[in-house]
């Protein structure tokens, strides 16, 4: 099965690097990049060709929710996937106005993300021509998941 492509858009550098190492552990699944604000996420989904763009909503320069709206409008078929900390009924009709195609509170990441990118995974594999490629875990990623999730745990407390 090919793994499904994540770019990380967001402004928090100890953010994306602690959910890009959790995404790295995880079978299927390879992050190809990380965005800065929402220009840098438009600009590296035409660059990257991520499958799934896990996009903050508060950016400098151009905020999450205007990337969702451009991406959408260049690339239908990608994934977008709102991960914020805005538990805001605002907001996530927002993200629905926008075409997300997913609404995670960050709070609530670990026990979410899995379940996105499986599904995202599912619609991929439906879509795509199928070409093998594998994505090998070691023992140490294993023990390096383990970490980022109990990092992710305490963030989320």
């Amino acid at each position: 099965m090919k793994p499904a492509k994540i770019l990380i858009a967001d402004d928090h550098q100890e953010f994306r690097k602690i959910v890009s190492e959790y995404l790295n552990c995880l079978p299927n699944v390879i992050v190809v990049g990380e965005a800065v604000d929402g220009i840098d996420a438009i600009e590296k989904t035409g660059k990257l060709d991520p499958d799934i763009v896990l996009m903050d909503i508060s950016m400098p320069r151009c905020n999450g929710l205007d990337a969702t709206r451009i991406i959408k409008a260049h690339w239908p078929l990608k994934k977008v996937v709102i991960a914020t900390m805005h538990d805001n009924p605002f907001y996530h009709a927002e993200a629905q106005r926008a075409h997300a195609d997913g609404y995670i509170l960050k709070s609530s990441l670990k026990s979410s993300l899995q379940a996105v990118i499986d599904q995202s995974v599912v619609s991929l594999m439906s879509m795509a021509a199928s070409a093998v490629d594998t994505h090998e875990h070691t023992d140490e990623c294993h023990e390096n998941c383990y970490v980022t999730e109990q990092v992710l745990q305490e963030k989320a407390e």
